[in-house]
């Protein structure tokens, strides 16, 4: 069996997302106080609010990307990444026009 299909792909999904979550659970704590200090009060918080509905919000969008561009019209998965990494980057780029 392939490692990318059933139950090896599942469990290979729960052990990465959980490393994903154990590791980001040491720099949340340090992000705050780093972020309070160095933005106004302001926009700290619309710039803690994108980072809190990134990962939420980046698997929809990942996800209907991947459907309606990629697989409907039979381009390449490397293409679905392609849009996906511009829409990080504007996304980036609006919270750096965002910081004082």
């Amino acid at each position: 069996m392939d490692l990318m299909t059933g139950r090896p792909a599942f469990a290979m999904l729960v052990l990465l997302m959980g490393l994903s979550g154990y590791l980001q659970s040491f720099t949340w704590p340090n992000l705050l106080p780093l972020v309070h200090s160095v933005c106004s009060p302001d926009k700290d918080t619309t710039l803690l609010g994108f980072w809190a509905t990134c990962p939420n919000f980046g698997n929809i969008i990942g996800f209907v990307v991947m459907q309606l561009i990629v697989i409907n019209n039979g381009y390449s998965w490397e293409f679905g990444m392609y849009i996906i990494a511009i829409y990080m980057a504007m996304n980036a780029i609006y919270i750096l026009i965002r910081i004082p």
